[in-house]
């Protein structure tokens, strides 16, 4: 299982600044984790990223719709190149117009680096962007729909176990029905974490940050019961983890919900995740990965 870090841009978190957000990227490169969304990033900001070689930065291209399709296309084509392939393109799945322009958006990107037969007197193709999609509701179809793309999918922090131990299964029918290869790598789930062996911080982050969250997630979505932050010490956090990850099924990406912490408690917290709680998870991990990458 591998980690990725979500801040999400509320009402009461201030804005990162740019040596704050080239930190927050620098540290996730350190520590390995495979992604990095922030609110603050958009394609002006990649000129001042700091040098990395392995994690992804994912950028939201529902906010960045004022472009023509094609223009913003080309844009992020000249991004992805920027990052050496590793750019994510967050799709948001609902009824907006944004969202509408980004699936347009996205699909022109992707036909621009369709894979073509290799050929020696052509040039390599291209990379193809990453693209994650992010259904607001979660349910069994967009999860379907994202793997029968070759898609990334992203399982919300609202859900309840109950409902994410469905979504497994729809990403194998999904990845099956287009003949393609059902891969847990694919497959991410968000939820608030917070590790601290302090009970009065564990409490203040559930019902501070974690629980303005939920309620912002609440107006759009509903929050469904059993969905809630996964918090505590480093060995109560490692075992709600193995206990999710064994009864929803197995998700390649644990992704962070960061519900607006201080700069300071975000390094803490991806420096806990990484060197403390993940060696815990993924040394009582009872099948690798790579034997449940197939349908």
């Amino acid at each position: 299982m591998e980690l990725g870090w979500m801040r999400i841009a509320t009402h009461d978190a201030a804005p990162m600044s740019i040596a704050a957000i080239r930190d927050a990227i620098a540290q996730t490169e350190a520590l390995g984790f495979r992604q990095i969304h922030l609110p603050e990033l958009n394609l002006n900001f990649l000129r001042h990223l700091p040098e990395t070689e392995n994690v992804r930065i994912g950028l939201d291209v529902s906010t960045m719709t004022k472009l023509p399709p094609r223009a913003l296309a080309e844009k992020l084509h000249c991004a992805m190149h920027k990052l050496n392939g590793r750019l994510v393109l967050g799709l948001h799945l609902d009824a907006t117009p944004q969202s509408r322009i980004a699936s347009q958006v996205i699909e022109t990107l992707l036909s621009d680096t369709a894979p073509r037969p290799l050929q020696t007197d052509l040039p390599m193709c291209p990379p193809r962007p990453e693209v994650l999609v992010m259904p607001e509701a979660g349910n069994n179809a967009d999860m379907r729909q994202a793997a029968a793309n070759g898609f990334h999918a992203m399982s919300p922090a609202h859900q309840s176990r109950s409902c994410l131990s469905r979504h497994w299964p729809a990403l194998v029918a999904g990845a099956t029905h287009a003949t393609r290869r059902a891969c847990p790598s694919h497959w991410h789930v968000a939820r608030c974490i917070y590790v601290s062996e302090n009970p009065a911080k564990v409490a203040a982050y559930c019902a501070g940050p974690a629980a303005a969250y939920f309620r912002q997630l609440s107006r759009s979505s509903g929050i469904e019961k059993g969905a809630a932050p996964i918090a505590g010490s480093v060995q109560d956090v490692a075992a709600q983890l193995q206990a999710l990850r064994a009864r929803i099924g197995p998700f390649g990406v644990l992704h962070c919900i960061d519900p607006g912490l201080g700069m300071s408690e975000g390094q803490i917290q991806r420096q806990r995740l990484a060197k403390e709680v993940l060696p815990r998870v993924n040394g009582n991990l009872p099948i690798s990965i790579k034997e449940l990458e197939s349908t």
